[in-house]
């Protein structure tokens, strides 16, 4: 199917979309962290365990899953009128879904890294000098504010787009 056109989220609105979603994930992980307290003698996510690590990745994709694939829209998406749709229009499937959550996962390591553990630089290389790890994602809001067709690798990767929709002119 071929590209249908329509105006493209501003970086503004996707921003605030994340801020909104994040608080309300913030609550979605407490839960489930308090869920894995019987299984984990009372301590919870207290110490680094794979599994817990794969859990809490599915929790967050399935959460994000389910709100994009049934209408596009997260809550923060919903509140600041934007929608995540194929580039031909339709609703996004569970395998858009999966890519574009894959996708996400290295801005979400870099700000796990720098925000919740406290590492300042991230290693990537045997010879090359240590990139504060902001850099990366200040390299990916550029990307947003001087691409063509503001749209990021998430939704190149997962052939999506973030729509934005005038509730008086929809």
């Amino acid at each position: 199917m071929s590209e249908i056109e329509f105006i493209s989220a501003s970086l503004g609105r996707r921003l605030a979309a994340l801020v909104y979603d994040g608080l309300l994930m913030f609550a979605v992980l407490v839960i489930a962290s308090a869920l894995t307290i019987p299984f984990t003698g009372g301590k919870g996510a207290e110490h680094y365990s794979p599994v817990l690590t794969v859990y809490f990745l599915a929790v967050i994709f399935l959460f994000n899953g389910w709100f994009w694939t049934h209408g596009g829209q997260t809550l923060g998406m919903r509140a600041w009128r934007i929608q995540l749709l194929k580039k031909s229009g339709e609703p996004v499937d569970w395998k858009q879904a999966f890519y574009r959550f894959l996708a996400s996962l290295p801005f979400w390591a870099f700000v796990v890294i720098t925000l919740v553990i406290g590492n300042q630089t991230i290693k990537i290389g045997l010879d090359l000098e240590s990139i504060p790890a902001w850099v990366f994602y200040v390299v990916a809001t550029i990307w947003l504010l001087i691409d063509q067709k503001p749209n990021n690798w998430r939704d190149r990767i997962s052939n999506t787009r973030v729509r934005y929709f005038d509730k008086n002119k929809t």
